[in-house]
């Protein structure tokens, strides 16, 4: 497994292009809060193989971007179900910093992951973990093999 990390935003949050060497396919685990994530991506030459949006939690730093990664890559999206109350709030999370020029819409959830969930990426397989405290249902994707 390769692992590269973007850091991006205002948040100056964590972001990471998960790679299958294998074959080749990618994805990509948070978004940041703007379209920095999206361009950066597509002006990386060769273009990643982007095959997945996994989310670790709904906050609006972590998922906010969620619109412009969809547009640059029309893949499907996986959201903890713990997180939906919160994902559901991202018009709103601005606000909450005094800060409503950062109201996100929501973006496609295409799957709901669970605890113990295994998300194939290549020949990849993501487990989710999840591990609530800074959020109800934050979670983590790992590969047990590598």
């Amino acid at each position: 497994m390769e692992i590269r990390c973007f850091t991006v935003g205002m948040f100056q949050v964590n972001t990471y292009l998960i790679r299958d060497p294998l074959t080749g396919a990618c994805a990509v685990v948070d978004t940041g809060e703007g379209d920095e994530l999206a361009r950066r991506l597509l002006a990386l030459d060769p273009k990643p193989d982007v095959r997945a949006i996994l989310l670790t939690h709904a906050h609006i730093d972590h998922a906010g971007g969620l619109t412009h990664l969809q547009r640059a890559f029309d893949v499907p999206t996986w959201l903890p179900a713990l997180e939906r109350p919160l994902f559901e709030t991202l018009p709103q999370q601005g606000n909450w910093f005094g800060m409503p020029a950062l109201n996100r819409p929501c973006g496609r959830i295409d799957h709901e992951v669970h605890d113990g969930d295994v998300i194939a990426i290549g020949e990849l397989k993501l487990s989710f973990l999840s591990a609530p405290g800074h959020t109800p249902g934050q979670g983590c994707y790992y590969d047990d093999q590598d």
